[in-house]
């Protein structure tokens, strides 16, 4: 199908988004029985995730074939996803877990696995330290119907630092603490014989800068005077302009990645259009014009914020992708110049931190 997103198994891709159109169109009663038949008997083979099994699952049962329906449920509950692999529908198998956590609690199958999907929703969620926009909007719907089910009666102990507050209460209990009230051990003892789901956050800034990582992806950092000289920026006076140059390679495919470079704080980003501010056929970086190493870009988007650049961008394998944008310095002071980004938009786990800079000062 032309227009299609490049997917390291186009069959999948092909299938999940079919399935998805189909859950839809049974909400309303308009799927055609026929072809979701057709869909689950002849193409499930290529399904490499649950999610799209148990989309189709549901349009099966609602419109009348409640057999495949189940099956269909029951096959997606044993197919994890392997995160390594893109499938080009903007998931993860946290994201997958949590939509069919939120779908088989909205719509109750009579299917006894299920139940089991919060416990591994749980673990997926405490395995990772990085979430994508996707991930998010699904945890909290799934966290909202959850909630809304909360009608049991539940008792427990909560001994916090030798202190015991007993809980009897139906729905969720919170405790937030700072500083130096936050406990140094906690203690959760149930009372009740249904499950409880128990979860513990700590938020936190960190006091050092972020440490160089690259390895699937590598982001590259230099700067250059208007003359095409490159230059350590150290210390500057204001009205001095510089040319940013990012190059970002990755060592795979990856279709949705996301750049972002913070600018120091006493810089701001200079006029959007570089061939406004210089004379782009005759500017070089060693020996090669800015549009010549452009010319194979693929960028799907991009953004000159008040504190950073920001751009969307295929990365092919092996093959550099070149950013360039001004900035100027208009503000005196010592400043932290940050590290340079990249992540997967819908992987946020890959991703890379560019090497660390010297304080830039502006005079």
């Amino acid at each position: 199908m032309y227009g299609e997103r490049y997917s390291q198994a186009p069959g999948h891709y092909s299938f999940a988004y079919k399935a998805y159109a189909a859950y839809v169109l049974s909400r309303v009663n308009r799927a055609s029985l026929g072809r979701l038949r057709t869909l689950y008997d002849h193409h499930k083979k290529d399904v490499k995730s649950s999610l799209p099994l148990t989309h189709l699952g549901i349009a099966l049962y609602t419109q009348g074939d409640k057999t495949r329906g189940i099956k269909a449920i029951k096959e997606g509950l044993k197919k994890p996803r392997n995160n390594l692999i893109y499938l080009a529908d903007y998931g993860s198998r946290l994201r997958d877990t949590s939509v069919m956590t939120y779908l088989l609690n909205k719509l109750p199958f009579p299917i006894p696995e299920t139940k089991n999907l919060i416990f591994e929703l749980a673990d997926e969620l405490n395995n990772r330290q990085y979430l994508s926009t996707q991930e998010r909007n699904a945890l909290f719907r799934t966290g909202i119907q959850l909630k809304n089910n909360q009608n049991t009666e539940w008792q427990a102990d909560l001994v916090l630092n030798n202190t015991v507050t007993k809980l009897k209460q139906k729905g969720h209990y919170q405790a937030q603490f700072t500083n130096t009230k936050i406990p140094t051990t906690i203690q959760f003892n149930s009372k009740t014989k249904q499950p409880l789901y128990l979860q513990s956050t700590i938020n936190a800034y960190p006091k050092s800068t972020p440490k160089m990582q690259m390895e699937s992806i590598k982001v590259e950092r230099n700067y250059y005077d208007l003359e095409g000289r490159i230059i350590k920026p150290t210390l500057h006076k204001t009205g001095d302009v510089l040319l940013v140059h990012l190059n970002v390679r990755a060592n795979k495919r990856i279709k949705d990645a996301l750049v972002i470079d913070l600018i120091p704080a006493g810089f701001e980003l200079e006029n959007q259009s570089l061939s406004k501010n210089l004379e782009i056929d005759s500017f070089k970086i060693a020996n090669k014009t800015i549009e010549s190493m452009q010319y194979y870009n693929q960028v799907k988007y991009q953004e000159y914020l008040d504190d950073r650049f920001v751009a969307a961008i295929d990365l092919h394998k092996n093959r550099p992708e070149h950013l360039f944008y001004l900035i100027r310095a208009v503000t005196k002071g010592k400043y932290i110049n940050p590290s340079p980004y990249v992540e997967d938009m819908y992987r946020p786990y890959i991703r890379a931190i560019g090497r660390s800079f010297k304080d830039i000062e502006v005079k």
